[in-house]
């Protein structure tokens, strides 16, 4: 059974505040695509941001492109054929 949207919601949110993120900045950060502040949040590790919350509301505002390293992970796993299956 797939999450309703809302349920989707509530889940970006209680990530959204587990990174420090205020209650006003997860609903302005709510209006925005699901979609877009997923990839944000699943591009965070990637980043040198000192300050994740911040810097998460200024990727989904302005729809930042990935982090290089998404690009070169992406690389590796083709050039090598490095899969995560495990036989």
């Amino acid at each position: 059974m797939a999450a309703s949207p809302g349920d989707r919601s509530v889940q970006v949110a209680a990530k959204l505040l587990q990174l420090g993120i205020s209650h006003s900045g997860v609903i302005e950060l709510l209006q925005f695509p699901l979609d877009e502040v997923e990839r944000q949040l699943e591009w965070l590790p990637f980043r040198t941001a000192r300050r994740p919350g911040a810097f998460l509301i200024n990727a989904v505002r302005n729809k930042y492109s990935p982090p290089k390293e998404i690009y070169y992970a992406k690389d590796q796993i083709e050039t090598h054929g490095i899969n995560d299956s495990v036989d």
